[in-house]
C-alpha cells in the first residue's frame, strides 16, 4: 500500500459520512428557498420554513442535527421528515400532492415517479 494511501477512507464509508458530505448540498439548496437564507423570511414576508423528506432512517439522527444548526446560524426552520422502511415513494407522491409538499426530497435510482 502507497503511503498516501495508508488510511484513506473511501466515499460510501457510512452513513453518517454520506448525510455530512450531504450537507454541503442541503445548505447549497435551501439558499434558494424563499429570499434571503440568511434572513429567515420568504419573500411574502413569512417565516421561511424547508421540508426535506428523505429515506434512510440510519441517518435521521444526522440530518436533524444538521437541521438544528442551519436553524440556528439561518434562522430557517428545516423540517425533517424520514418515511418509514418501504414507503418512501408512496409517501413521497402523497406528499408532493400537498399545498405544503417536501422543498427537498431524495431519488434513489429508477422508480416508478
Amino acid at each position: 500500500m502507497h503511503k498516501s494511501e495508508k488510511g484513506a477512507k473511501s466515499p460510501n464509508q457510512s452513513p453518517k459520512a454520506a448525510a455530512k458530505g450531504a450537507a454541503t448540498v442541503f445548505g447549497l439548496g435551501l439558499v434558494g428557498c424563499g429570499g434571503s437564507a440568511g434572513s429567515g423570511s420568504s419573500a411574502s414576508g413569512d417565516a421561511a420554513e424547508v421540508y426535506f423528506l428523505q429515506f434512510k432512517p440510519e441517518v435521521d439522527k444526522e440530518w436533524k442535527e444538521i437541521a438544528k444548526a442551519y436553524k440556528e446560524e439561518k434562522g430557517v426552520e428545516v423540517k425533517i421528515v424520514t418515511a418509514a422502511s418501504n414507503i418512501y415513494e408512496e409517501k413521497l407522491k402523497s406528499e408532493m400532492s400537498k399545498s405544503s409538499a417536501p422543498t427537498l426530497f431524495q431519488v434513489n435510482g429508477p422508480t416508478g415517479l
